[in-house]
């Protein structure tokens, strides 16, 4: 549960980068492998809760959101969604499918989740056979 938690707070830690530390984080995330966001272009705010975003796509998807519109429904339940990975890991509610992690064995729905998951995920990295499992 412990070991659990720290690796929760350090993939956390990595997706705060202030300013002043941005350089030892940037070498210390270097150092252990890891990853840490790209910063965000400041063209791409959101003019409704000013938000940052990476694209003028992610920023139209995020105004849809204020806006109420879901342009991708599922087929099975109606839900609507922003965007096809939500509409796809929705899916997998529907259908048992599951991402499992060949290291660990812990199985996720969301495809974000599960990256994320692999990317401190100690076990994993010692076997890169990650597939989605039918259940």
């Amino acid at each position: 549960m412990l070991n659990t938690l720290s690796k929760c707070l350090t993939h956390i830690i990595f997706d705060i980068v202030v300013v002043g530390f941005q350089s030892r984080v940037l070498q210390w995330a270097q150092m252990k492998g890891r990853t840490v966001r790209a910063s965000v272009d400041s063209r791409f705010q959101c003019g409704i809760c000013g938000k940052q975003l990476y694209s003028s796509s992610t920023l139209q998807r995020h105004i849809n959101i204020h806006r109420g519109i879901y342009p991708y429904q599922c087929s099975v339940c109606g839900r609507g969604f922003s965007n096809t990975q939500n509409l796809q890991d929705h899916m997998r509610h529907h259908t048992g499918e599951r991402l499992s992690c060949d290291g660990c064995k812990r199985q996720f729905i969301a495809k974000r989740r599960f990256q994320e998951h692999l990317s401190y995920c100690a076990a994993s990295s010692e076997n890169d056979n990650n597939k989605p499992m039918a259940e």
